[in-house]
């Protein structure tokens, strides 16, 4: 399924701890909600100049669809 992507609003990721920080912003274990269900994922914050890339610039993110 690579290439096709799901808009997921910001009101149906729960952040939990950290797990980590690099260059472009943090990483957070997460619980996101999809058809009813919470689902355990990882999510990448941006910080500073890096949070309003492209979509071209991020591209190489994938979301696994089973998680």
């Amino acid at each position: 399924m690579r290439g096709d992507w799901v808009e997921i609003r910001r009101s149906d990721i729960t952040l939990k701890e950290k797990l980590g920080e690099g260059a472009f912003g943090e990483a957070y274990k997460g619980l996101l909600r999809m058809d009813g269900k919470f689902r355990e994922c990882a999510v990448k914050k941006l910080k500073g100049e890096y949070s309003q890339l492209s979509i071209q610039y991020v591209s190489h993110l994938n979301v696994p669809v089973h998680l």
